[in-house]
């Protein structure tokens, strides 16, 4: 299961948009960057029962 789940992060994560998503894509290019955003996606989907894309979309919004 948790491999399910960090695939399905990782295909979101692979298909940011630079120009709709600046933020997230510019993170996880930066050393740590990838891992600090599996890490929030993961939270996120636990603690608001976000999609891997409407936690990505949230943290674009809120600039986490």
């Amino acid at each position: 299961m948790e491999h399910q789940i960090r695939l399905a992060i990782k295909k979101a994560l692979d298909s940011c948009d630079s120009e709709k998503m600046p933020h997230v894509c510019q993170s996880k290019q930066i050393k740590g960057g990838y891992k600090r955003l599996e890490s929030l996606v993961l939270k996120l989907m636990i603690k608001n029962e976000f999609t891997p894309s409407e936690a990505i979309a949230h943290i674009e919004n809120e600039n986490l």
